[in-house]
């Protein structure tokens, strides 16, 4: 009998901690899709829309399934931000005014843990966003 139980306890154990790490991986790839979301869209826009004050939303939130509504649980949303800076001081001062760091960072919430995840890249003004074609 003691066996069965001790069986039973690390069968139930093995099954709640994959169910945890089920739900872990769901949250990471689904915050990594939101992060790329965002910088596809970032990668979209002019040089003039990135600089203009208020064209890109700063901050945002999306949810864990993109079927919920924003007046679901609030621990199933993502947080986030878009920082736009200059590149000032890290480059020769000719690129300066030709380029920007964008940084993309969201947070949420899983379990009792706080989780955040963060992706930069450089937009420049002759870069890639000049091809697209209407």
């Amino acid at each position: 009998m003691a066996v069965c139980g001790l069986m039973f306890v690390a069968l139930y154990s093995g099954i709640s901690s994959s169910f945890v790490n089920i739900r872990l991986a769901r949250e990471n790839l689904r915050g990594t899709q939101v992060l790329l979301e965002k910088m596809e869209v970032i990668r979209l826009l002019t040089w003039d829309q990135i600089n203009s004050n208020g064209f890109v939303v700063t901050n945002f939130s999306a949810p864990l399934f993109p079927s919920l509504s924003s007046s679901s649980n609030s621990a199933a949303f993502f947080y986030g931000n878009i920082d736009i800076q200059p590149v000032a001081g890290q480059l020769n001062a000719n690129y300066s005014d030709d380029l920007k760091t964008v940084t993309v960072t969201i947070r949420w919430k899983s379990g009792s843990r706080e989780q955040s995840r963060r992706l930069s890249t450089y937009v420049s003004r002759f870069g890639i966003q000049n091809y697209v074609y209407n």
